[in-house]
């Protein structure tokens, strides 16, 4: 018998996005808890950066909830009436300056299946180039970010020896790409 959901109640709601709390029964018939954040874009975007010379493109940003910095790859959320592709060609100009000459999308995937439902789109972004300087990204007023440039045979080394925080999805997405053929 699979975990059986018998209600859902809203237990918070802000700007991005919800608290549930979902009472539940399990196998054995006990009764539970399971608290649920619903992102309310409902899909994410997670894009690899890599120019013609295989060069990859990332970010040091200062992430709130963990007080501190994270190397990480450009990412965002689909907005309203906006596609997956139109999002990771939005996200990758906006954080980084950089455009793709054309992006691929690899992979789908649960974000965090323990915590969230939605999920994470992987793109490929193909032959970046810089169309935006630096200093004058569109940057949300939440993100503090450092774009790194590095050649992509240094990249898991790189992110291992690194004293900054890293996420551990960039690890993932390499790998992903390297057994699947694309880098």
């Amino acid at each position: 018998m699979k975990i059986k959901i018998l209600e859902k109640k809203l237990a918070w709601e802000g700007k991005f996005k919800k608290v549930w709390l979902e009472e539940f029964i399990n196998q054995k018939g006990e009764k539970g808890v399971w608290e649920t954040v619903e992102i309310k874009a409902k899909k994410g975007v997670f894009i690899f950066p890599l120019t013609k010379y295989r060069e990859v493109i990332l970010e040091k940003i200062n992430r709130i909830p963990i007080r501190d910095y994270i190397l990480t790859l450009p990412a965002g959320v689909c907005e309203l009436n906006e596609d997956e592709e139109e999002a990771a060609e939005r996200e990758l100009l906006e954080e980084t300056g950089y455009k793709a000459e054309g992006l691929i999308k690899i992979f789908e995937t649960p974000i965090d299946p323990s915590l969230r439902k939605d999920s994470l789109a992987l793109f490929l972004a193909k032959n970046v180039t810089q169309k935006i300087p630096l200093d004058q990204r569109p940057l949300d007023e939440a993100e503090d970010i450092e774009v790194l440039k590095l050649p992509l045979e240094e990249l898991p080394s790189f992110l291992i020896n690194s004293e900054n925080k890293i996420d551990i999805k960039v690890l993932g997405f390499y790998l992903l790409l390297k057994e699947k053929g694309f880098i």
